[in-house]
């Protein structure tokens, strides 16, 4: 069992290879084609701004719509607990 041996020099790895080419991702493209970014780097960091800014936006919208007016959390009654009686 200690004997297995594994062929990996001289191997690259890339995000997608389609009959051996080299595809730049459609997003990237898309950027570069549009003029906002000018090269790949610029534009990752500009797919992670974007995708930072709908992050923040999403929990603001839904935080807003899941919590009462007044920023007040209710809690329910506890069901095991008794009224006090007099």
């Amino acid at each position: 069992m200690s004997d297995v041996q594994f062929e990996d020099q001289g191997q690259e790895f890339t995000s997608r290879k389609i009959f051996g080419e080299s595809v730049k991702p459609k997003m990237v493209a898309r950027l570069m084609k549009m003029g906002i970014v000018k090269n790949d780097k610029q534009a990752g960091y500009a797919l992670l701004t974007i995708a930072i800014i709908a992050f923040s936006l999403s929990l603001f919208f839904f935080g807003k719509a899941l919590l009462p007016k007044g920023n007040q959390i209710m809690v329910p009654p506890d069901p095991y607990s008794r009224p006090p009686t007099q």
